[in-house]
């Protein structure tokens, strides 16, 4: 059936869309031509920057191929709103300024919404979604987020790019998304860097400063190692010689190809010591290394895995770096990071031993696992490159592939950790990574109101937290002359939604339950609570920070991490600090409220 429709439309302002569609630039008219019922074409003048987009969550994606004379088809996929609309995103009309644009649109019904609301302008504002958008992290301003890629810093700017769908707040059209930051806590988000091309979407990546020019396109550029899946997983580079503004992808690519399916996430550093380019690489189940002199041409060196911690799925995201021991200098082992699926969901394992520029050997027993962070939200996680002073910084996705798709969010979804120091620390069962958060955030402290010291026999109720309407605040605990054999704390509001960090010293866990915490019932995987390594000590230094949306449980300096989302009607207000079988002795207990200045 040919349905020869033509209907023009000019802008139209809707109640639903007023935050959305302030402000127009252009009201050029948008012809609409249904070829059939699921078939639609729309023509347009590009005489503005965006062409705002309805879209309407969790319904199927509707596929749309935007071309124009002498420029390449894009191809994206979007649920554009069928029923209604619940928040708008735009596709960039800046390369097209000034031509005929025409967009072939399939799977979308003829007596859609979205063809009365569809539209261009010169500005884009994101739904405002202030219940759970993060304060103090890095979230993007719409759409979806998962993994952090090409972490770096240079000239005075942290780098954040991180897998983006520009077109809808579910997976999709993965995107390098990027953001920028002096301080690690403000982050500023600038166009995408990389858009996926003929060679496939934009996986996970590295970026790299080539301070000699070892690749041949300019002193100190910024190049981007990634993994382009499309038909097979490929190895590809881009280079920028403007900071990262900016992006041009090897003609040359793709530079490394495999023979597995899961062949991704390049994470590139140059090793001093063989004055080499070398690539830690996810290929199925283990993990590959490669070198190169010039970081288009790479050489296989070694395979890592077999044997070898968990395999519970497929590894993912590494990263291979050097720290010292407990602070010697003289004294350092290699940290390789991989990022699985679990029962309990994503998590990431780590190992620590020897690389020689070819091969890394494992110096744990190969079977013992080691788990990075014991939250059900700490995935993907990779380090900065380039960053002064030989500090190690690390981010990580802060959610979880069981539900990740699914949490109550609307307009975005998903959102990055609080940056972490990495340190290697001698304790009882071996050598084991730290991640303490990073020293910046000090200043997002603000004044201190302290309670205690005091001794809790059973329960002990706080004063109100200072929360604000933020629910943005970091809590320091000390808790020592513990004859208890289970004490903990709650964070609570007068909704009655809580969680329930309690430290189990019998059989040596830390367990958050958030099992009421608000809410809980989009997914069946989201309330359980896995226990974490509880460290063996007389006394525990406790920092807890809390977002809206999280909650990040650091214990004795980062020996043992908790990462949880959590999702309560209003803040946690509140804090009971309990104990049973004894008493423990609360040596400090501060409060702070988190603040952007």
């Amino acid at each position: 059936m040919t349905m020869m429709i033509r209907k023009p439309i000019l802008r139209i302002l809707f109640a639903a869309l007023l935050p959305t569609l302030a402000a127009c630039g252009g009201r050029a008219s948008i012809d609409i031509r249904h070829i059939n019922n699921s078939h639609t074409e729309l023509t347009l003048r590009a005489d503005a920057r965006y062409l705002l987009l309805p879209v309407e969550d969790g319904i199927p994606n509707a596929v749309v191929t935007v071309s124009a004379d002498g420029l390449p088809d894009r191809t994206f996929r979007v649920a554009l709103a069928q029923t209604r609309t619940d928040y708008t995103v735009p596709f960039d009309l800046a390369p097209y300024r000034g031509r005929t644009v025409t967009a072939d649109v399939t799977n979308c019904a003829y007596d859609a919404v979205c063809w009365e609301q569809i539209a261009q302008s010169d500005r884009f504002r994101p739904a405002e979604e202030p219940h759970y958008r993060p304060y103090y992290h890095h979230a993007p301003a719409y759409g979806w987020m998962n993994d952090p890629n090409g972490m770096v810093w240079y000239d005075g700017e942290y780098h954040l790019f991180f897998q983006h769908n520009p077109y809808g707040s579910r997976w999709e059209n993965m995107t390098w998304g990027h953001s920028v930051s002096r301080d690690l806590l403000r982050w500023e988000q600038l166009p995408n860097a990389l858009e996926p091309d003929s060679l496939g979407a934009m996986f996970s990546g590295c970026c790299v400063i080539d301070r000699d020019n070892t690749a041949g396109f300019g002193r100190d550029a910024m190049i981007a190692l990634y993994t382009a899946a499309g038909a097979r997983q490929t190895q590809c580079l881009a280079y920028s010689t403007d900071r990262g503004r900016t992006f041009t992808k090897y003609a040359g690519n793709p530079v490394l190809t495999g023979d597995v399916p899961d062949f991704r996430d390049p994470k590139v550093f140059w090793h001093e010591p063989t004055a080499r380019w070398i690539m830690v690489l996810a290929a199925g189940r283990n993990m590959e290394f490669y070198s190169s002199e010039d970081l288009k041409t790479w050489r296989f060196e070694s395979r890592f895995g077999e044997g070898h911690g968990s395999h519970a799925n497929v590894w993912e995201c590494p990263d291979l770096f050097e720290l010292p021991v407990d602070g010697d200098p003289a004294d350092k082992r290699w940290v390789l990071l991989c990022s699985l699926g679990t029962e309990s969901g994503s998590r990431v394992q780590y190992f620590v031993g020897r690389f020689d520029g070819h091969t890394f050997t494992n110096e744990a027993a190969p079977e013992a696992v080691k788990w990075m962070d014991f939250g059900r939200d700490h995935y993907a996680t990779v380090t900065w490159s380039n960053v002064p002073d030989d500090r190690r910084i690390a981010i990580g996705w802060m959610s979880n592939w069981q539900y990740a798709n699914d949490v109550p969010t609307v307009a975005f979804r998903n959102a990055a950790t609080l940056p972490r120091e990495l340190g290697l620390r001698t304790c009882e069962d071996g050598l084991r990574l730290v991640s303490a958060p990073c020293r910046e955030l000090r200043t997002l402290l603000g004044d201190r109101k302290r309670q205690g010291p005091f001794v809790v026999e059973t329960e002990y109720n706080t004063a109100a937290l200072p929360t604000g309407s933020d629910g943005a605040y970091c809590i320091e605990l000390g808790i020592g002359g513990i004859s208890a054999e289970v004490f903990g704390f709650k964070l609570f509001n007068c909704n009655g939604e809580y969680v329930d960090c309690c430290f189990n010293r019998m059989d040596g866990t830390l367990t958050v339950d958030r099992a009421q915490s608000g809410k809980v019932g989009f997914s069946p995987a989201f309330a359980a609570a896995p226990p974490a390594r509880l460290p063996a000590a007389e006394n525990y230094r406790i920092t807890l920070f809390a977002d809206r949306g999280s909650i990040e449980l650091f214990v004795n300096d980062g020996e043992t991490v908790v990462t949880d989302l959590v999702f309560p009607s209003e803040p946690y207000n509140r804090m009971n600090i309990y104990a049973k079988g004894g008493e423990i002795s609360v040596e400090n207990l501060d409060f702070y409220k988190v603040t952007l200045k």
